[in-house]
């Protein structure tokens, strides 16, 4: 099975939000943000949670991070992300995603070292084997 992070990210750039890898615009990344450009979405897969294995349903979680220049862009792109994997009842890259919940919101970590702001959210999804 794929990572959940690098499905998701590949949903998000056929859904234009993002390129995957881009140097300019905003990038699309899993699991190590890079230093430029500054308008970066990364995704971290982050465990989850029970498996059940007699219907093959799999319970990931990922961590969305949102970069750039901008809080209120910042902060439009993280709604943008949200509305994209919460407003489907289900999708399906890689594996057939049942579905996606953000429990928790958006979070603040505040700016960088380069004055970038960063919202990050918390994704439950769950699939199919």
């Amino acid at each position: 099975m794929n990572s959940a992070a690098a499905d998701v990210m590949s949903y998000l750039s056929d859904n234009a939000v993002g390129t995957i890898g881009a140097t300019s615009g905003w990038s699309l990344n899993t699991s190590k943000e890079p230093a430029t450009p500054d308008s970066t979405v990364t995704l971290y897969d982050t465990g989850g949670f029970a498996a059940d294995y007699d219907v093959n349903l799999y319970q990931p979680t990922i961590q969305i991070r949102v970069r750039g220049h901008n809080y209120q862009t910042v902060y439009a792109k993280a709604d943008e992300i949200e509305a994209l994997l919460i407003g489907p009842k289900s999708f399906t890259k890689n594996s057939f995603y049942v579905g996606a919940w953000n429990p928790g919101g958006f979070e603040s970590l505040g700016y960088d070292e380069n004055d970038r702001a960063i919202i990050v959210m918390n994704i439950n999804l769950m699939r199919e084997a």
